[in-house]
């Protein structure tokens, strides 16, 4: 099972945290690992290296180095997006992360959006 990390722009994110630790998944955001206000390649470069799954709606900058990163042949650890309108829908966060964590060994694209 990934361990997510929840970047800066996400609500509420202890709230978060305590549901998901309740079903056993560990969950992270980007302050616990002193990335908070950190230049968006730096944390880029993290994820991978860590091998988290991102929790972002900072879609515009983090998608294109994904998407380049996958087309330059290395192995992406996955991202759940949240749109403008989605980054305050902590209920729903939860349930995409509860959601990923079930099927993230077996499922080829790792990219999931929130709905």
């Amino acid at each position: 099972m990934p361990t997510f990390l929840l970047d800066e722009n996400v609500h509420k994110p202890d709230n978060i945290i305590e549901r998901c630790k309740k079903e056993g998944i560990e969950v992270l955001r980007v302050h616990q690992l002193r990335l908070n206000q950190t230049d968006d390649p730096v944390i880029f470069q993290y994820v991978l290296e860590n091998g988290y799954v991102f929790v972002t709606g900072n879609i515009k900058d983090f998608r294109a180095d994904a998407i380049r990163w996958a087309q330059e042949g290395h192995d992406f650890p996955g991202a759940i997006w949240l749109q403008p309108e989605k980054y305050r829908n902590v209920e729903g966060i939860i349930r995409k992360i509860i959601e990923v964590a079930a099927v993230y060994e077996s499922d080829v694209v790792k990219e999931w959006w929130l709905d």
